[in-house]
């Protein structure tokens, strides 16, 4: 990939659902050669790794991030060994991309006339942005509130730089994104708000002011300022708009501002211009209209607000609309049925899931067979809730074949382990112990591979199992 496509990835990933397209896009970014020296390759993906954190995609966020300091290494490495092997610009366009100054003070390019550059990656902002993120993730908030404030202040204005310097505005978004995570919305909205004046004034490449744009607009509806969210969307979408397709995720997050503010027929049409996008990846929603579609935006939503009630009320909506429309065999109907499912299994009604549960594999299983992803993870769900019920033989007939599935791929080392774990509780129930610890090796394989640190809760669990398993067949406890 190049810097740009990975910029471009980070404002879709940072602004809405993932689409298939992009989660392929995001797994090739987090393939990167290191040895690859291109300029903002390290400042792409720093990127792309924050708008991951922003949509909870933990395992691609922690790659991204270890693949751009492998990167910076590098660079830093050929900088002492061959100053001048990176490529040499023109002085009178030296600010005319993003980040070429902070790349001039880092030393990692040269622009002619300007050799007192510092030559040594410590004073990259970058760098001690990506420093701060490791404290933060380290629990150690205060230093890492300092360490993000220093990198704003290593951004400002210097010699070399404008006032308007990109790198400025990406280091106010990282300080900003710190506070939003904390919780400190309006000390982020501030900084956010400075950012985005700040691009209004520079009127430089349009893509990284949408992204900043986007950010806003996250902070501002966790307010509950819907006409703000409104206004900077549509500004993010002019912006866009300047220079390629609008993405899909602006459009969908205008079609939920819009009705939110009981502006249905506008929100109909956004969410109806989301789906006719060229090249978008139709997913699940695949074969569904302006109307349904907003519905399940509006349900996902809810979620995030944390209104269960009404998540479920859009998706049951979703699917009548679907219904009447003759699309109750659609990738979207089988995925109403299963998050109303979900909605009865979060509230103990095990039982009442099962129907939701059952015609969504039905569904899925139709249209997709037994080799793709979504069918093994519903069989997962149902094999849960039967085994939840003491229908166990069901429930392994199911989980079996999920489990054929995930040995026959490679890349879903966690979605393996996960389902080895739940056949384990399957046979262990049936006292079937032998088997079952044979599940449970394989879950805690399968998860060791997966990719980003073990999750040590997880571990325990597996652990615990072994355990119990041990006792129930008489033997001293060992471990897995």
């Amino acid at each position: 990939m190049v810097p740009q496509d990975c910029f471009d990835l980070a404002a879709r990933v940072g602004g809405g659902p993932v689409s298939a397209e992009d989660k392929e896009r995001l797994r090739e970014a987090m393939e990167e050669d290191p040895s690859e020296r291109r300029p903002f390759m390290a400042a792409a993906l720093l990127a792309l790794a924050d708008s991951c954190g922003r949509a909870g995609l933990e395992t691609e966020e922690d790659t991204l991030r270890r693949r751009a300091e492998e990167i910076q290494r590098r660079q830093e490495r050929g900088t002492a060994e061959e100053p001048m092997a990176a490529p040499a610009i023109d002085g009178t366009t030296g600010t005319s991309a993003p980040g070429l100054v902070a790349m001039a003070h880092a030393g990692l390019i040269f622009i002619p006339g300007q050799e007192s550059c510092p030559t040594h990656l410590d004073f990259l902002p970058m760098q001690i942005a990506q420093d701060a993120r490791k404290l933060e993730d380290a629990g150690q908030l205060d230093e890492a509130e300092e360490k993000y404030k220093h990198a704003v202040a290593a951004a400002e204005p210097g010699p070399l730089a404008s006032p308007d310097d990109d790198d400025v505005t990406l280091r106010l978004g990282d300080l900003a994104g710190f506070y939003e995570r904390r919780g400190r919305l309006n000390e982020a909205r501030v900084l956010l708000e400075r950012a985005v004046a700040m691009k209004d004034r520079s009127g430089t490449f349009p893509g990284p002011h949408a992204v900043l744009r986007l950010q806003l607009v996250d902070v501002v509806l966790a307010e509950g300022d819907l006409a703000a969210a409104e206004a900077h969307l549509r500004r993010a979408l002019e912006l866009d708009e300047s220079f390629r397709e609008a993405p899909p995720s602006t459009l969908e997050k205008l079609a939920i501002v819009c009705a939110r503010q009981g502006r249905r027929e506008e929100a109909w049409t956004f969410s109806q211009r989301a789906l006719d996008v060229p090249g978008n990846p139709a997913g699940i929603s695949e074969g569904s209209s302006g109307p349904s579609w907003l519905e399940a935006l509006l349900a996902h939503d809810a979620h995030e607000r944390g209104d269960a009630q009404a998540a479920e009320s859009h998706w049951r909506e979703a699917l009548a609309i679907l219904q009447s429309h003759g699309q109750a065999e659609s990738a979207l109907a089988a995925q109403a049925l299963k998050e109303l499912g979900g909605a009865r299994l979060r509230m103990g009604q095990h039982a009442e899931a099962l129907p939701f549960f059952r015609r969504a594999l039905a569904i899925q299983e139709r249209r997709l067979g037994w080799t793709a992803a979504p069918t093994a993870g519903l069989a997962l769900e149902l094999g849960v809730c039967l085994n939840n019920v003491g229908q166990r033989g069901e429930a392994e007939t199911l989980l079996r074949r999920a489990l054929a599935w995930a040995e026959g791929q490679s890349y879903d080392h966690a979605g393996h382990a996960l389902i080895a774990i739940h056949l384990c509780y399957v046979l262990e129930g049936q006292n079937r112990f032998e088997e079952a610890e044979q599940c449970a090796r394989q879950a805690l394989a399968q998860m060791r591979q997966a990719d980003g640190p073990p999750d040590p809760s997880v571990e325990k669990n597996i652990e615990d199992t072994f355990r119990r398993l041990a006792v129930a067949q008489g033997r001293s406890v060992e471990r897995g």
